[in-house]
C-alpha cells in the first residue's frame, strides 16, 4: 500500500492519510508513506504491520492533529 499525502510524488497512490491505509491494512502488510507533511493522529492496532517513509525520515513528517493524543499508538490486535 502507497500513501502520499498530496498525490504530487506518487499520483497513484492508494491512500493520501495514512489512518487510511492501516484500517485497510491487513496483517503482515507494508505501508510506504512518500515524503510530505501528514497532520493526522494515527492509531495502529494490527499485528506485523511495517509502515515506512519512501525516501527519507526527515522528508515524512507526521504531526499531530490532536495535541492531546499521540501521533502514533500501537496496541497489540
Amino acid at each position: 500500500m502507497v500513501v502520499d499525502d498530496d498525490l504530487q510524488d506518487y499520483p497513484d497512490a492508494d491512500f493520501t492519510r495514512i489512518q487510511e491505509a492501516v484500517d485497510a491494512a491487513s496483517a503482515g502488510d507494508t505501508i510506504i508513506v512518500y515524503p510530505g507533511t501528514y497532520t493526522e493522529n494515527v492509531d495502529v492496532n494490527k499485528d506485523h504491520l511495517t509502515i515506512r517513509s519512501e525516501n527519507r525520515a526527515d522528508s515524512t513528517i507526521v504531526q499531530a492533529a490532536n495535541f492531546d493524543d499521540h501521533v502514533f499508538e500501537v496496541t497489540t490486535g
